[in-house]
């Protein structure tokens, strides 16, 4: 799409007259971005999270170029951020509660078998510390991630780093409720 409007620029500085290329492009933006800024964000084979996924550095920024030239862009890019963010937080939780579920019925697996010497449950809350280590890992991972983005990727935009630090301050995301 990023292309597209360059090209139209071309046209316009070539064939018409440099005052017509700010015009045409609102009505490029107005057109061809304005109306489809939740769909290019959540396309399931190269929207925002296939990009993160991939590492795609280079199309992150010219997403959000793009997406900061019309006023719902940004708004739209923030809120695909938080959602985006949340959801992973969320598979982080999920799966530390799954490991920590595992080692409470290991914990009484063991406990119950042996000669209640107070064995397992030491090694039990070995493990325990070990998922609430993971977990931690995990999450700065995740933030590091998305730091790692806003620095390259989205020109340090002082509103997106707010919505992504706001989403990592909610209940559902750091307490797993």
């Amino acid at each position: 799409m990023e292309e597209r409007f360059t090209q139209e620029e071309a046209r316009a500085i070539h064939y018409l007259s440099a005052y017509t290329a700010a015009s045409l492009r609102e009505t490029l933006q107005n057109t061809l971005l304005v109306p489809h800024l939740s769909a290019v964000i959540s396309k399931p084979d190269s929207g925002l999270d296939i990009m993160i996924n991939s590492d795609r550095t280079d199309d992150l920024s010219r997403l959000y170029r793009l997406f900061i030239t019309v006023p719902e862009g940004l708004k739209t890019l923030k809120e695909a951020l938080k959602t985006s963010i949340l959801r992973r937080g969320l598979d982080i939780n999920q799966s530390s509660e799954l490991i920590a579920a595992n080692v409470d019925k290991d914990k009484e697996t063991s406990v119950n078998s042996e000669d209640r010497k107070g064995k397992g449950k030491a090694k039990a809350s070995i493990t325990n510390a070990e998922v609430a280590s993971k977990w931690v890992e995990e999450v700065l991972t995740l933030k590091d991630l998305f730091d790692k983005y806003w620095k390259e990727c989205f020109d340090t935009n002082r509103e997106i780093v707010v919505a992504c630090n706001e989403v990592c301050l909610l209940d559902t995301f750091m307490l797993g409720k």
